[in-house]
């Protein structure tokens, strides 16, 4: 069966958890269905404008009633998409089916837009974005609509947990679980004790700093690490990418140590007494607990995680924060 693929991520660029739940998804596929019957559909936002700049204007104001709740760099985005998705003409491309895998990006518009066109498509969301504390998407209230219209119109949904499922089935019958399993083996290995030597007993905790729901779940840890119930004279060490950036918030506590190479992180993770997951629900951080049970440590993730919690009820210890 052919298929044309809306990835949400670039499986082959930097390595993170969405980018590992998109290439699990297009191995999925793959297997199903061959990788000569998979073709991906991936939009650049400047060639487009280069190539169809009339069109984009025209259409900007044709969408200014859909868009009306945008700002205005995402009506551009939207009314690209759309040029994109009718210079596609896919009613007319010899497809048996199209997989939309949906992130917080633009691909929220694509599933708007094959609504728009009456466009049959299976959906493949990541976390479901308006289930997800701390997010910080601009114009939320309209990419939230857009993502319940994908969510109603779609042939059939796959999702990563069974809560997801849970919540999709409120939109849609047709709900199915493809739980993700990383497709490497990882082993970490220790090369040096300089983090325990320099910080005694602490735990760890990391995440890039360059994204909104992280960012906030991080400076709240920081605020509030000295209120968990399992510390008691233990410190925290935090690292990750753009933490460079906020050093000056270590405490007596709290150690900052900014963006570390990967051999580093194993390090200060395997000279560790545990990991502290302080994180919004997002489906990046569930790829990533997969990863992180390698390392032999226990992990305290925040109880408001369900996923993580139906996921791996005897690997984890949940807390309240």
């Amino acid at each position: 069966m052919s298929i044309l693929y809306f990835p949400a991520f670039d499986f082959n660029g930097e390595p993170n958890g969405g980018t590992l739940r998109s290439k699990q998804i297009y191995n999925f596929l793959i297997k199903s269905n061959g990788v000569k019957n998979i073709c991906v559909g991936e939009i650049n936002f400047k060639k487009e404008i280069l190539l169809h700049p009339f069109s984009i204007f025209l259409h900007f104001f044709h969408l200014l009633f859909r868009t009306k709740g945008l700002v205005f760099k995402n009506k551009i985005k939207y009314t690209i998409c759309y040029v994109y998705i009718l210079k596609l003409d896919v009613d007319k491309l010899s497809f048996d089916s199209i997989v939309l895998e949906q992130g917080a990006n633009y691909t929220i518009f694509i599933g708007d837009i094959l609504c728009h066109l009456s466009v049959e498509f299976s959906l493949y969301p990541h976390n479901i974005e308006f289930c997800v504390s701390n997010q910080n998407l601009s114009d939320d209230a309209q990419c939230y609509l857009f993502i319940k219209r994908s969510m109603l119109s779609a042939k059939n949904i796959v999702v990563i947990s069974e809560f997801d499922a849970q919540i999709s089935r409120v939109f849609n019958d047709n709900v199915s679980l493809l739980e993700y399993c990383s497709s490497e083996k990882f082993k970490p290995v220790k090369t040096s004790n300089e983090y325990q030597n320099e910080y005694g007993q602490y735990f760890v905790a990391f995440g890039s700093f360059y994204n909104p729901p992280t960012l906030k779940s991080m400076l709240k840890l920081i605020e509030n690490f000295d209120k968990l119930n399992f510390v008691e004279n233990q410190k925290l060490c935090i690292s990750g990418f753009g933490s460079d950036d906020y050093v000056h918030l270590s405490t007596d506590k709290v150690k900052v140590i900014g963006s570390l190479k990967d051999e580093h992180l194993d390090n200060i993770i395997l000279d560790s007494i545990g990991i502290i997951v302080y994180q919004t629900p997002t489906t990046g951080w569930l790829t990533k607990i997969e990863r992180l049970l390698a390392y032999g440590k226990p992990i305290y993730i925040n109880r408001t995680y369900i996923q993580a919690g139906e996921r791996y009820p005897e690997m984890i210890i949940p807390y309240d924060l």
